[in-house]
């Protein structure tokens, strides 16, 4: 399956983990875990925790066709982010060639009547949002947080080929905000040739 690189302007301070490579996967995660907690010896356990925790959700995601996941670690300075921006591949293909945004919002629509179609630069994209309930931890009986989750349906300019940046953000508070910042952040989307 072809992938297509692309740069994409995240605000504040991410971690840029790579699915497809394991060395690679481990060394994103372990620059996240320093980034967002320091080197403190007192953390130590804590951290090899977190080290399992997200190399166990990363390989999921690159199990379900992930390739790339960015980590938030802060927004701006002393503002955590925890928020999650998976990109995949699905298994999908516009309807032709440099489809138009509403022929990618036909494929959306079956899923979520609410899709919302729209350009990024020459991209169509289509953008949906859920909110969700989950479990805080990987642990029976863990209390359940609330989280958002806003996917961005990209065709890549010139294919048939449809991309999917699908943001996770946990302990929603102000989604309109969200949807806005991570629309801002979509539409600093850039193909690579």
């Amino acid at each position: 399956m072809t992938r297509h690189d692309f740069t994409l302007l995240l605000p504040g301070r991410w971690a840029r983990l790579e699915l497809e490579d394991d060395y690679r996967l481990r060394s994103g995660i372990r620059e996240y875990l320093l980034a967002a907690g320091g080197r403190r010896d007192d953390q130590t356990l804590l951290r090899a925790e977190l080290r399992g925790r997200l190399l166990r959700a990363a390989r999921r995601a690159r199990d379900a066709g992930g390739t790339h996941q960015f980590l938030g670690v802060e927004l701006s300075p002393g503002v955590p982010f925890p928020a999650v921006l998976t990109v995949s591949w699905p298994l999908v293909r516009a309807l032709e060639p440099d489809p138009e945004p509403v022929h990618l919002r036909q494929l959306v629509a079956a899923a979520d009547p609410d899709a919302v179609a729209f350009p990024i630069g020459r991209s169509p994209a289509v953008r949906t949002c859920r909110r969700s309930r989950r479990p805080a931890l990987e642990e029976d009986g863990a209390p359940e947080v609330e989280g958002l989750t806003i996917d961005y349906w990209v065709g890549v300019p010139g294919t048939a080929r449809v991309a999917l940046f699908s943001a996770s953000v946990a302990l929603v508070t102000e989604e309109a905000s969200l949807v806005d910042l991570f629309t801002v952040i979509m539409t600093s989307l850039r193909w690579e040739v």
